[in-house]
């Protein structure tokens, strides 16, 4: 009996511990990796992983992985690339650092993506399986780079004012709607 009320209760302490590392806000300016960045204990090993949803109110260098993505107006993510398994709000800024000579940005994204800010992206590949959606507002300009939509199966639909600067290779199907 004491063995299986000491398995329940780490089985609770695991599913609490997950429940609270499910999303991670950036509280302070610093690299994706860094987990001082994250509004989890800073001295902790924690970063987002794909399974994270995040939110950025900071600079954020050489940006990482997580499921969802929201990047608020005092937010930015420089440097690198991201992988976002689910949607992204953006309403600050996602690409290159424009203050400094930087690798090419390269992002993929599986979700529908809401752009109220600036996205200035080198690469950019839609890996969503289903129809994604790219909205943005009406003064909005989307400098996407080279954007692949790489399922043939799945559509992309564009909703709002984008501008795709370069090249656009779609093995799927483009739809644009008119709000």
């Amino acid at each position: 009996m004491k063995s299986e009320s000491s398995v329940l209760i780490i089985i609770l302490i695991i599913f609490i511990r997950s429940a609270i590392y499910s999303q991670h806000e950036t509280v302070s300016n610093g690299k994706w990796y860094w987990p001082s960045t994250w509004s989890t204990d800073p001295n902790s090993t924690f970063y987002p992983g794909e399974n994270d949803d995040v939110v950025i109110n900071h600079d954020v260098s050489e940006g990482g992985e997580c499921r969802n993505l929201t990047v608020n107006e005092s937010g930015r993510i420089l440097v690198g690339g991201i992988i976002v398994h689910g949607n992204v709000i953006n309403s600050g800024y996602i690409g290159d650092d424009p203050n400094h000579d930087s690798d090419e940005f390269t992002a993929r994204f599986y979700g529908d993506i809401a752009n109220a800010g600036t996205m200035s992206i080198q690469t950019t590949y839609l890996r969503g399986t289903s129809d994604q959606n790219i909205k943005g507002g009406d003064e909005v300009v989307t400098v996407l780079g080279a954007c692949y939509d790489t399922d043939p199966n799945s559509a992309v639909v564009f909703q709002g004012s984008q501008t795709i600067k370069n090249s656009y290779l779609l093995m799927g199907e483009i739809k644009q709607n008119y709000l």
